[in-house]
Formats: C-alpha cells, sequence, structure tokens
C-alpha cells in the first residue's frame, strides 16, 4: 500500500454514533491491513474505546482533519490506543463536536481480526456510563463470526449484559407486538449483568415505579426490548419465568442464523399479578448459543419487570382417577402398557418426545418412577400435572408456543390415550416417492426456484420484523445497516448459505430421499433453520420412514408469532407439493 493511499480519509465506513451513546450494532468484514471510520459527534464530550485483536502490535487511532483536506498530516492525531489488562484502550475527553476518524492498525500479516467497543459521555452529563454502544467486528470473510463472543463486559450490547431499547407508545398500541419497532429506539439502555448464577442462565429484575426510565420515555405506555445470550444443553430442560406488570412476551434467536427459533407469548396479559412459568425441552442436538430477548410493555401504573431463565428438572404427578399407562415406547398403537401408575404417583420428566405413529396422541413423557421404573406417559394435562407451576412443556425450536395446558388430543374421554391400547398397522418402511431421482445432496433447479421466489431479492440491507439485518435473498450473516450489494454478490450469498443448509438436511435425515425431497426440505430449513428442522416432528416422522406423515408436517410451519401468514402458507404447500413429486409450480 503506497504512503498517499495509507494516510487517505476519502474511503470510510461511517459509524452512526452521537454523543448520547446512541449507536447501532454492526458487523464488519475487511480483509485489508487498516480500518478506517468516521465518527460525528454532535455535542462536546469524551469517547471511550477499548480493542480486542489476534495481533500483538494492533493499535486503533483516533485523528482529526483540521485543515479539511481528507488526508492524515502532521499534527492531527489525537491519540492512540494502550494496552491495559489485555485490551487496547483510549480514552479522550473534552472533545468538541464535530467529524473524526478511527484508524485501526493490525499489522501487515493478513488475514486479521479485531473488535471495536465504543462509547460517548457527553461533557454536561454525571451518569458514570453510557446508555448507547457501538460494535464493529472486521476480518476475513472465513473468519466471520470468529469474535461474536469475545467481550465480555465493555460499554453495553455486550452478550454478558441486559441490552435494553425502550420505544414510545399510545394507549390504543401499547400491547400490539406486531407493530413494534425496535430499530430505531427512542431509548437504549444499559440494563446490567446477564444475572447468571447456578442453575440460572440469565435473570433480569428493574422497577421504574410510576417513573419512566429515562427522560426520552413517557412514564406511561412504552414498550421494552432487552436481550443477552445464553447457551442451552441439547436434552435438557429449561424454566422461563415471569413475575412482571403489565406483560412479558420472549424469544430466542440463533446466533448462527439470526432466525427466531422459538417464541412464547403466554404472559401478554394487562397488570398482569402473580408468577407465570412456561417449561421447554431442548431435544438432542438442538442446543447451542442463542439471543434470549424479552419484550415487555407499561401501560399505566408502576413498571415491574423480573424475568428469568434457568435450568429445571421437571416432576410431575398422575392425576387420573383410576390409573395411568407406563409403556415401553411413545405410543399406544401395538403397544401393551409395561405398568398401571396410581392416581397420586410421582414421575420425574426425562424428556419430551413426539410420537412416531401414533397420530392420536402424539406427544409423550419419558419418566422415571419411585420405585426406579422407566417408560413413556401421554403428555396430557388431564392425565399428569406438572409440579412448580407450568402446565405444559413446549418444544423448544417449534417456533411459536402459547404456553398453557397441554390439550386431549384424542378428543375423547380423560382416559383415552394414555390408558386404552391401540390398534394400528405397523410403521411403513422407509420408501421414498417423489419425483427427480435420487438425491446428489445438492439443491435441484425446483428447489432453488421455490427459495428464490418466497425469499426475494433485495439488493440494499433491512431489518426484518425482529431487528436482524438481511440481504440478498435472505442472508443474514455479517449484513450490515447500509449495505448495499449487486446481483452477482446475492447468487454468492444464497450459495454459501445453501451448503449450510444442505449440509443441515444431509446430518439429519437418515433416510433415503429423491432430489425434490431433499430439495423441498432445504427450502424449509433455509427458512426455518437447522435447529427447528432437527427438532421438528418432520423430522422425526422422515426417519422413521412416515414419508406422507413428514409432509403432511410441512403445514404447521405457517406462522408467525402465532399468526396464520399467507407467505408461510403457500411457501409450505410448495415445499410440500416439491416433496411428494407433484406441481409446485401453482402456489410461486
Amino acid at each position: 500500500m503506497s504512503k498517499t493511499a495509507e494516510n487517505s480519509l476519502k474511503r470510510v465506513e461511517a459509524i452512526a454514533l452521537n454523543a448520547q451513546g446512541k449507536g447501532l450494532r454492526n458487523e464488519l468484514g475487511d480483509s485489508a491491513t487498516t480500518g478506517l471510520y468516521s465518527i460525528r459527534l454532535k455535542q462536546k464530550g469524551s469517547l471511550n474505546l477499548q480493542l480486542k485483536e489476534n495481533k500483538a502490535n494492533a493499535y486503533a487511532e483516533l485523528i482529526q482533519d483540521r485543515n479539511r483536506n481528507a488526508r492524515i498530516d502532521s499534527g492531527e492525531s489525537l491519540g492512540r490506543s494502550q494496552l491495559r489488562q489485555g485490551k487496547q484502550s483510549l480514552n479522550l475527553k473534552n472533545l468538541d463536536r464535530g467529524t473524526y476518524f478511527l484508524k485501526v492498525h493490525v499489522g501487515a500479516d493478513r488475514p486479521a481480526t479485531y473488535q471495536l467497543a465504543l462509547s460517548t459521555q457527553p461533557a454536561y452529563s454525571t451518569s458514570q456510563t453510557s446508555g448507547g454502544y457501538q460494535y464493529l467486528k472486521s476480518g476475513s470473510s472465513q473468519s466471520r463470526g470468529f469474535l461474536s463472543d469475545l467481550f465480555g463486559n465493555l460499554f453495553g450490547g455486550s452478550s454478558s449484559r441486559w441490552n435494553g431499547s425502550f420505544i414510545n407508545r399510545t394507549a390504543a398500541n401499547v400491547a400490539d407486538y406486531n407493530s413494534y419497532n425496535f430499530s430505531r429506539p427512542d431509548l437504549k439502555k444499559n440494563l446490567g449483568g446477564r444475572g447468571k448464577s447456578g442453575k440460572t442462565l440469565a435473570r433480569l429484575k428493574v422497577n421504574y415505579g410510576s417513573e419512566s426510565p429515562g427522560s426520552a420515555i413517557q412514564d406511561d405506555n412504552y414498550a421494552m426490548q432487552a436481550w443477552t445470550q445464553v447457551s442451552l444443553k441439547s436434552g435438557k430442560f429449561y424454566e422461563v419465568r415471569s413475575d412482571s406488570n403489565d406483560g412479558t412476551r420472549f424469544f430466542f434467536r440463533d446466533r448462527k442464523t439470526g432466525k427466531v427459533v422459538t417464541s412464547l407469548n403466554g404472559d401478554w396479559r394487562s397488570n398482569s399479578s402473580g408468577e407465570w412459568t412456561q417449561l421447554l425441552s431442548v431435544p438432542e442436538q438442538a442446543g447451542g448459543s442463542f439471543d434470549f430477548y424479552v419484550q415487555y410493555y407499561e401501560k399505566t401504573g408502576d413498571s415491574a419487570i423480573d424475568i428469568s431463565l434457568k435450568e429445571v428438572q421437571p416432576t410431575a404427578q398422575v392425576i387420573t382417577d383410576s390409573t395411568l399407562n407406563l409403556r415401553s415406547k411413545p405410543s399406544t398403537l401395538n403397544n401393551s402398557p409395561i405398568a398401571a401408575l396410581d392416581s397420586g404417583t410421582n414421575l420425574k420428566i426425562l424428556s419430551k418426545v413426539q410420537s412416531a405413529d401414533d397420530t392420536n396422541v402424539p406427544d409423550w413423557y419419558q419418566v422415571s418412577t419411585p420405585d426406579g421404573k422407566k417408560g413413556y406417559v401421554a403428555a396430557q394435562s388431564n392425565l399428569v400435572q406438572l409440579n412448580g407451576g407450568s402446565n405444559s412443556i413446549a418444544n423448544f425450536g417449534s417456533g411459536n408456543n402459547n404456553g398453557g395446558s397441554t390439550s386431549n388430543n384424542n378428543g375423547g374421554t380423560p382416559n383415552n390415550g394414555g390408558i386404552q391400547p391401540g390398534n394400528s398397522n405397523n410403521n411403513p418402511q422407509p420408501s421414498p416417492s417423489g419425483g427427480g431421482g435420487s438425491s446428489d445432496g445438492k439443491i435441484n433447479s425446483k428447489g432453488l426456484k421455490v427459495v428464490k421466489s418466497f425469499e426475494g431479492l433485495r439488493l440494499d440491507a433491512y431489518l426484518d420484523p425482529v431487528g436482524v439485518w438481511t440481504i440478498g435473498y435472505g442472508t443474514t450473516s455479517g449484513v450490515r445497516a447500509g449495505m448495499r450489494i449487486t446481483e452477482a454478490q446475492a447468487e454468492k450469498y444464497l450459495q454459501e448459505d445453501l451448503l449450510r443448509f444442505e449440509k443441515a438436511v444431509k446430518s439429519n435425515v437418515k433416510v433415503p430421499l429423491t432430489s425434490d425431497q431433499f430439495s423441498a426440505l432445504v427450502s424449509f430449513t433455509y427458512n426455518v433453520g437447522e435447529g427447528a428442522l432437527g427438532s421438528s416432528t418432520l423430522l422425526r416422522k422422515l426417519n422413521q420412514g412416515d414419508y406422507q406423515g413428514a409432509a403432511s408436517e410441512f403445514a404447521r410451519w405457517n406462522k408467525g408469532d402465532g399468526v396464520e401468514l399467507p407467505g408461510l402458507t403457500r411457501r409450505r404447500s410448495a415445499e410440500k407439493a416439491l416433496f411428494l413429486g407433484q406441481d409446485y409450480t401453482a402456489y410461486l
């Protein structure tokens, strides 16, 4: 790189950070040896910076172009970061309002990775920390995501803290979460540490009383969204608890794909009193790192938020009038009971599973009894009562869960399903029937047409409904605000994404597939995510060789926040038709 190019200030990335610390969360990918950014302060204040990098000689430099010639001249450097406690730090006070340039030097070796955290403090403020934050991440395309968990406690916006955004609402729409837009909040606020302790993964407890969270937010009729990072283990149970006023709802976003994998709406109620709890079962191979979100609305009166997420071991009690059959497998079909459990028998819940062949009783608990017996009982709230406040266990990764009771799926008397044995044919052996010949492990042209038709092509970055930056054909990895790409780049990103989802289908499906079946599943996974596929009833039925049963499961995945979406209904119909080797084009 020439000295002239190295000193140029013409090609920069702008950081949307103002003197109140209201920034935006962003990701940048760059394999160059320097990173150059511009910052505009709208009033006099201080700037705090911390840099984490994989090069021992990396540092950051703040520059002011005093003669406005778009070059770095002698005397225009205001300061360089210094190594303190393993991080490069820079703290400059009494900066006048105006535009400044931040240059990151990472040496000549490539690729280089680094991550910045920036915070500003107005000169007149007495607060110790800024509520705003800005994260920048840089590296080669292979290193994207490498530093997503690198920082612990920086200035806010950290995965180890609760990061809050607040928006003002009206009395008419304060509880209408479908119309929330947290991409431009009226207030961003650091709500404190994650609250991890023992089995508790996260806890948020704040009480604003009759006051507002900040001067930019009104006392009544506002909404909050807060998030922190959590790690969920496969095969474990978790309890989401809320004792808040007014309503709270929750969702989990996969940190790899940016997609929402589970949402809980069961406590979205005005002036709630008493605790609300919901148990979650994380299936095998569905664990991982997730962003745990809570949304809260305050209508009138006192504002109190107290929510938690913790790992638990569920227990239950048999509550039938007679006895409950314990079975050797999760089905009433061709499966005689191995024991009869009396009412009042205590149970330890080992897992929640779905039957591979019993459509009348699809949901089951694997349990152990006090005398050491193990088996399966129907997961119906009129047969088995969970201890601890929750009356059902939701399946993590299955999209929307409203909480509440598990209904009697038979529609018959309470003893049906869990007690009476049934009759049916044996589960069919795997025999794929669809179009396109045998699968070669790649999406075919039909599946690609389905994906492109429903994802659509957008060349400018945009925020999806849950605030994830998206571009091209639904790409979320490495996307930042203001990003613009060409159609060729969109196609490249699509092919990179498809490789991941093709791999997910190949690793999860254990039965033979035709090319059309494989392609339909790739389109499905592209939309719902790998975790959702891995924990789905569709996959369970498919791996049992029930191809028709698996095809019927596509239609269940057509909702967003519990509301049927016509676009998802058409997409699921197209994927089902493709899976069965039928005409899918009528739904495009």
